[in-house]
């Protein structure tokens, strides 16, 4: 039981460790979900900047691609995380290419400075790689034709729109029928 006290309070004081080191890490990073691709697949792209909080960021902006064989599908919101000391920004985009090949995914350069002063610094990402491939065809084969689609049965909560609006027609029509036979025979 004694044994078991220590190793629990090792590993909770590892974990604080690991989180104080990760916590202590600054500058800029970038990462890839991954480093190959089938062309045109879509892969998340993330950058970002680990800085004190007393600095101010100009944020990289990016026109509709990264580079002349790598496109931007989707840009996601800058997210802001703050811990103790340090402030860190964090951006994802969603990337394809549709062209095979081996390209360099560019450094991204973050300018940034402190509040009360005028001069800015400067630092980068590193140059992350995309392999893309081109899906392999068997040409000997003759090309088979493509499938329709298939036809599924309706389901009762599909067809109720339907059915209420059937019925509150035939409701509607009864009624005005019901009206015009009741003012003929000139009935209260």
């Amino acid at each position: 039981m004694k044994d078991l006290k220590y190793i629990s309070l090792l590993v909770l004081l590892g974990l604080l460790f690991i989180n104080s080191a990760k916590a202590q890490q600054s500058g800029p990073w970038s990462s890839l979900d991954s480093n190959a691709i089938m062309i045109g697949d879509q892969i998340n792209y993330e950058f970002g900047i680990t800085l004190p909080k007393d600095m101010i960021v100009n944020w990289p902006m990016f026109a509709d691609t990264l580079t002349s064989n790598i496109e931007i599908i989707k840009r996601g919101n800058i997210d802001t995380t703050y811990s103790y000391s340090d402030i860190s920004l964090a951006q994802k985009l969603v990337i394809t290419s549709f062209d095979s090949g081996y390209f360099a995914i560019p450094p991204v350069d973050f300018k940034f400075k402190h509040e009360n002063d005028s001069n800015y610094f400067s630092s980068s990402t590193g140059t992350l790689f995309l392999q893309v491939y081109v899906p392999e065809v068997d040409t000997s084969n003759a090309f088979k034709p493509v499938v329709g689609p298939i036809k599924e049965p309706y389901t009762f909560r599909e067809l109720l729109p339907t059915i209420l609006a059937i019925v509150g027609v035939l409701l509607l029509i009864g009624l005005i029928i019901y009206y015009i036979i009741k003012r003929r025979k000139n009935q209260p």
